[in-house]
């Protein structure tokens, strides 16, 4: 009798696993043996497929730590473990290893560190960290920002390492001076981030490729240890990733990648689609399963992403169907110029609100570069529109908060030297740029840490008293600090360090509002290290940096709040809205003017456009601007050539009735708003927005009052908005730079 049961509960979950699925899910799901392709379309419920395979293997008898799936961002990895926790028993799913590339190989390496030369403890450098230690690279090279740009340097460091090229290669490469200068920065970036036991976001794909190619041992017992590996989002991934994926799969040779070569639009961070059209060179006998059924969008949406797509000459055939409704036509709207095209749109979304035909979380803008979203900022606010940019700033990268991170890497790193300098004047401890120079020097000449030679500052006959004096009191609290860590818990072990170094005394003395808001942002840092901890108490602070190191500005972002979604289409794949607004369809901009004589540009311009038009479950509307403002003027546009692709039939012309305007550079005369009052009713919410706040009347030369510092003398002021700062020689602790818009400066 109990043998029945067993068997009728072993039936009744299969079933379960199964149900649901049509019939290519359901081949995609019970395939588990071999290399498997699966071609999975726009909507068609790859993630579904994922788990129900992963489930589905623990049902055929496999263990379920030798099943590993790899993904591209954190809420992609969460949502598969959520979902797959729902078909197998708790403790199966928590013994799977799913999580991006980049939190699985990190966890790998933080095992094997030791075999590459670094401990286990290494920092992992986010993009401004990277970007902060090459302008100390250039710096120390003498070499101006404006002749070679931090962020355009770190990018070809990145370009450099995507494609698998030592400093050598890119410096041996290299035809012009500029470009093997480039590569020398390389070459001391690597040693500086190598003597900080630091890796950057694309080390951790090189030095795991490195691991396996270096330690033959160590690559079987990854392959003995997973024996089935999965790959989401396969047409994503670079040239490290793809090598890795092989290798893991060499022995078994049971991989399956899911992925969607018509949405691959990362080329330029270094993304490959040959991996996805090549897969079946790759390994022999692979099962191609090809998931056709769209359950997302209407008929007449699906057409249109279809009718553009075609033309695309590199591509795995497919065709998407739908049992949906037929829907509304696709809008095309013409629009006067950019402002009118965001006025249209954000007055279209007020009234399907006003009507409570939608909600604000129900609408998407789309746009190619972020820069366009400033006109639609300006839109929504005039008509208290409640909106958010989808990656815009996060919490994470908030100075106050990067601040706080920095001395716990600091603090489980001593050889930081990023933190360190990120940290050492914050609060003030009167160890200026000169002061900083000359342990920089040291370090340089002795080969060690930063903190190390400040551990050395005795040995430095260049520091001041005063210089000495601060360095001693910093060691003495580390010192201090470190004595705690093998006594007390994680948790308290940060939550006292934090207390002991200052920051929120500081904030708290300061009193502003900003300096308050800051000051409640280290708490909710605070909560969130307190919360981590109880949520894995088996946990320890190198565990919880790692994972914070990882966060992606997308993860952080809430779409379920009740507000109007602004974002570029990059920003927008894996996402989806009821309405979505795709703006700016543009010669020259969308596609991108470099992309006319470039067939490759080309093709994946289209492939955006398409992963623009997939996104719309109900409603779709397309515009473009006869006129566009750029560079201070306004140049004339004309449609983009994909709009000719789509089908006309398929497609309502519409052309907007400009909305009048004060004061347009275009339109002299003056006009009302009549009309649209209504739209003020609709209530406004806290947005998040980029639109620079007006310019400060400071200047050079001027004396100032500031609340924490005292009284200083403005010596510099660069950049501009929102951006502008004052370097400010001030009588108590030297030159310090502020951001105007925080700092609240007092013309004395």
């Amino acid at each position: 009798m109990a043998l029945k049961l067993i068997k009728q509960d072993e039936k009744e979950h299969k079933y379960k696993i199964l149900d649901g699925l049509n019939e290519e899910q359901r081949e995609a799901v019970t395939t588990i043996h071999g290399p498997v392709l699966i071609v999975a379309g726009a909507g068609s419920g790859k993630t579904r497929v994922l788990t129900h395979r992963i489930a589905f293997l623990i049902e055929q008898g496999i263990a379920p730590h030798n099943i590993i799936a790899l993904t591209f961002t954190n809420k992609a990895a969460a949502e598969l473990r959520e979902r797959i926790a729902t078909l197998v028993p708790a403790r199966a799913a928590s013994n799977i290893w799913a999580g991006t590339f980049h939190s699985i190989f990190a966890r790998i390496l933080r095992t094997e560190a030791g075999m590459l030369g670094y401990t286990n403890a290494f920092s992992i450098y986010d993009t401004d960290d990277s970007q902060s230690l090459v302008k100390r690279v250039l710096n120390a090279r003498g070499i101006s920002d404006k002749k070679f740009s931090p962020q355009n340097v770190r990018n070809r460091i990145s370009w450099a390492k995507n494609r698998m090229l030592s400093w050598e290669q890119l410096h041996s490469q290299s035809k012009y001076e500029d470009d093997k200068t480039i590569a020398d920065v390389y070459r001391e970036y690597e040693e500086e981030l190598k003597r900080s036991n630091a890796m950057d976001f694309d080390d951790l794909l090189i030095n795991m490729l490195r691991l396996f190619t270096q330690e033959p041992e160590v690559l079987k017992k990854y392959q003995e240890r997973f024996k089935y590996l999965h790959v989401d989002e396969y047409q994503d991934t670079n040239r490290p990733q793809y090598v890795v994926c092989k290798m893991l799969a060499g022995v078994n040779n049971n991989i399956c990648v899911v992925g969607d070569d018509a949405q691959s639009i990362y080329k330029w961070r270094g993304a490959e689609i040959r991996n996805i059209l090549e897969f079946k060179k790759d390994f022999q006998n692979v099962r191609i399963v090809r998931l056709e059924r769209n359950y997302r969008s209407t008929k007449n949406i699906l057409a249109a992403a279809d009718s553009v797509i075609k033309f695309n000459r590199n591509q795995l055939p497919k065709t998407l169907w739908t049992n949906n409704p037929e829907g509304d036509k696709i809008k095309l709207v013409e629009c006067g110029d950019d402002l009118d095209e965001a006025e249209y749109i954000v007055r279209n979304i007020s009234k399907l609100i006003r009507n409570e035909e939608y909600e604000a979380k129900d609408c998407a803008v789309l746009y190619r570069t972020n820069a366009q979203s400033l006109a639609f900022e300006n839109a929504c606010r005039k008509y208290k529109l409640p909106y958010i940019i989808i990656g815009g700033m996060s919490f994470y990268k908030r100075k106050e908060v990067k601040d706080t991170y920095a001395y716990l890497k600091f603090i489980n790193n001593p050889n930081d030297s990023e933190s360190l300098l990120r940290i050492i004047n914050e609060p003030p401890r009167g160890i200026g740029n000169t002061t900083l120079n000359h342990f920089r020097a040291y370090m340089s000449e002795h080969k060690v840490s930063l903190f190390e030679a400040f551990r050395n500052y005795a040995e430095i006959p260049e520091l001041q008293t005063r210089a000495k004096n601060a360095a001693k009191i910093f060691i003495e609290m580390i010192d201090e600090v470190l004595q705690l860590k093998d006594s007390i818990s994680s948790q308290e072990f940060a939550l006292q360090y934090i207390e002991k170094t200052g920051l929120m005394q500081m904030y708290s003395e300061i009193g502003t509002d900003d300096a308050l808001d800051r000051w409640n942002n280290i708490q909710q840092v605070l909560a969130d290290i307190s919360q981590y901890f109880r949520d894995n108490p088996d946990s320890d602070l190198v565990d919880y940096l790692q994972q914070i190191s990882l966060i992606a500005d997308i993860d952080t972002q809430d779409m379920s709040e009740s507000k109007v979604k602004l974002m570029t289409l990059h920003s927008a794949k894996g996402l989806e809205f009821p309405i979505v607004y795709i703006a700016g369809v543009e010669k020259g901009l969308f596609p991108f003017a470099r992309a006319e004589n470039n067939p490759e540009e080309e093709e994946e311009e289209r492939r955006l456009f398409y992963v623009g038009i997939t996104r719309a479950m109900e409603k779709l509307s397309i515009s473009y601007a006869k006129r566009r403002m750029r560079f201070g003027d306004y140049s004339y546009q004309a449609p983009s050539k994909f709009i000719a692709e789509i089908d006309e039939v398929l497609m309502d012309f519409i052309a907007s009735k400009p909305a009048f305007r004060q004061n347009s550079s275009a339109n002299k005369k003056k006009y009302s708003y009549g009309g649209y009052s209504e739209y003020s009713q609709i209530p406004a919410e806290e947005n998040y927005s980029q639109i620079e706040k007006p310019k400060f009347k400071l200047k050079v030369g001027d004396k100032v009052r500031h609340s924490h510092f005292g009284i200083g003398q403005i010596v510099a002021m660069a950049g501009e908005g929102a951006k502008r700062q004052a370097t400010v020689n001030f009588h108590s602790v030297g030159r310090k730079k502020l951001m105007l818009q925080y700092a609240k400066l007092q013309k004395i």
